[in-house]
């Protein structure tokens, strides 16, 4: 699942339990969306319970996740106020397609907050992938995790504190 807290037509209505009932691009893989109005939350849980419900759950043998959030200090130490992300939905569906591809994946989900600027220990993104076992679920995760870095990410931007 691709659940990209971004700006959509407001013909995106049919929405239960928090996920849409549309917008289905794979049969494994859904995406959520929600209008400037709504508030989605990172849920790991609501994430694997969607992950249990994939038709070859019965291969899964490790579900690893990876939960970013907004740091205070930045790699070269500076003080961090705030932070924001932007991402292409499209070539992060590519990555998650190459993930899909990788030996023994049977699911990846994946929920970036996106769009706005972000405070100290806020949520950035989770990435869960669901696999056979421990060695592909650990390189898929690292290898998507880095693609998505690479290219799913449009523009990162960290606001500092003035000195």
């Amino acid at each position: 699942m691709i659940a990209f807290p971004v700006v959509v037509p407001d013909s995106v209505t049919k929405i239960r339990d928090g996920w849409p009932t549309e917008a289905r691009w794979r049969e494994s893989l859904s995406y959520c969306e929600r209008t400037k109005h709504e508030e989605l939350t990172m849920d790991l849980t609501a994430l694997i319970e969607e992950i249990k419900q994939h038709p070859r759950f019965e291969d899964v043998g490790m579900v690893l996740s990876h939960s970013g959030y907004v740091r205070r200090l930045s790699r070269n130490g500076r003080q961090v106020t705030g932070f924001r992300v932007d991402v292409d939905d499209v070539k992060c569906k590519a990555v998650i397609e190459e993930g899909l591809a990788e030996p023994g994946i049977v699911d990846i989900k994946l929920w970036f907050n996106a769009g706005k600027v972000l405070g100290i220990g806020d949520p950035v993104m989770l990435l869960v992938v669901a696999g056979d076992n421990r060695d592909n679920v650990f390189a898929c995760l690292q290898k998507t995790l880095n693609r998505l870095e690479e290219v799913g990410a449009k523009k990162k931007q960290e606001f500092f504190e003035e000195i």
